[in-house]
């Protein structure tokens, strides 16, 4: 899912735009979530989510974080009320052959990367933040990855 204006974008797992889930993307690290200002990275090639807000706290001036925090809850927040308007729950969802096909591909570069063919690819970590949510909700994954 993501949400764009002209200046910025942000980008989660499905499972992160509600708040459950989202607090579980902030709390724990888990999912995949990218924020771009495109002032200074038009090309979109640095995640401020991972070298801002993911970062360890003495990496980054707090100023600089609390506005790319504040930056990306405002589009998170702008991103639900979107969502809540939809006549099917986010959640629901199935992943298109676009999804799959992208999926594969970023397996496929987390491999090549393990190998050492390939740096700096953010892992896929969609998964991990299904099965968390779900684990505290008290669900479990529908047979067949439920997707």
């Amino acid at each position: 899912m993501s949400i764009a204006d002209e200046d910025r974008m942000l980008v989660v797992d499905r499972y992160g735009v509600k708040p459950d889930g989202w607090r579980v993307v902030l709390d724990e690290g888990l999912g995949t979530c990218r924020y771009h200002e495109f002032a200074n990275d038009p090309l979109q090639r640095k995640n401020l989510f991972e070298t801002v807000v993911r970062a360890p706290l003495d990496a980054v001036p707090t100023a600089a974080r609390e506005r790319v925090v504040a930056s990306v809850e405002e589009l998170h927040a702008a991103l639900r009320e979107w969502s809540d308007t939809m006549p099917l729950d986010v959640e629901d969802v199935i992943r298109s052959a676009r999804d799959l096909e992208t999926e594969a591909n970023q397996a496929e570069r987390q491999r090549l990367a393990e190998l050492g063919y390939v740096a700096g690819w953010d892992d896929y970590r969609g998964e991990e933040l299904r099965a968390r949510v779900l684990e505290l909700r008290g669900e479990s994954a529908p047979e067949g990855g439920g997707e």
